[in-house]
């Protein structure tokens, strides 16, 4: 079985046990909605990258809500490696790489209350489900290339988008400006669906706070096929797993 298909059997089984794990959680629902909505803010880290969270719930019963949700994040490929040239004043670069891949995720989602937080200490266990629209920016990589001169052995630097028949370690001096190439970056639309555990450990005693810990996968499919690495097929999807911790506030009714 391949890497690809193992992820795929792994989020199939995700979802057949939380099936269970849902029919039988015995929330009763609570008729007085305290709050009507909470804002939280959440730093995050997947299997091939890192990024940046927001997601705004509103409270559709006591243990319900619908949520509006953002993400930015930065995807890698498995295959990236960075390496470092013999100049000790060189930036390391990933050998390979074509380009950069961001994804900015903005979607609608719903969330269950599974398990109430103790009267005291304890936590607070929901299940987030949301989907919505992919955009990845693909920003091509830049690297300093060493040109010969053809009377002496010295070279000269310059910037030039990475192109596997053209360059290789030999001549690759290393990584140029992230700023390079900007305004060649490409974007994809595509979609996306999420699925999440929420654990919020806040104590209520602070009623306002929200301090959670949120682990899921991330399924983003894109009808243009991205290519990141220069010896890898391009990819319509991208599963990832993702850790992140969030915090927030809730707005009371008044």
């Amino acid at each position: 079985m391949s890497h690809f298909s193992l992820k795929y059997f792994f989020l199939f089984f995700f979802f057949i046990n939380f099936s269970k794990l849902y029919s039988q959680v015995p929330l009763v629902e609570n008729k007085t909605i305290l709050y009507k909505q909470e804002n939280v803010y959440g730093i995050t880290i997947n299997n091939n990258g890192f990024g940046i969270s927001y997601k705004n719930s509103r409270n559709i019963t006591g243990s319900k809500k619908f949520d509006i949700c953002i993400d930015f994040v930065n995807i890698k490929d498995d295959k990236e490696y960075k390496v470092f040239s013999e100049n000790e004043n060189a930036k390391g670069f990933v050998y390979g790489k074509l380009s950069s891949l961001y994804v900015l995720r903005t979607g609608l989602g719903l969330q269950r209350k599974l398990f109430e937080k103790p009267e005291k200490r304890g936590v607070e266990i929901k299940y987030n489900i949301s989907g919505g629209l992919s955009t990845a920016f693909l920003k091509p990589v830049y690297l300093y290339i060493k040109n010969y001169s053809r009377i002496s052995y010295d070279y000269v630097l310059t910037s030039e988008k990475y192109d596997p028949n053209k360059h290789d370690l030999d001549n690759i001096f290393g990584r140029a400006p992230i700023n390079e190439g900007l305004n060649e970056t490409k974007i994809n639309v595509g979609a996306f669906v999420k699925t999440s555990f929420m654990f919020d450990y806040a104590s209520r005693e602070d009623a306002k706070s929200i301090k959670a810990i949120e682990t899921g996968l991330v399924l983003d499919i894109f009808p243009n096929a991205i290519n990141i690495m220069a010896d890898e097929k391009n990819h319509h999807f991208f599963l990832t797993m993702y850790v992140g911790l969030y915090i927030g506030k809730k707005k009371y009714n008044n």
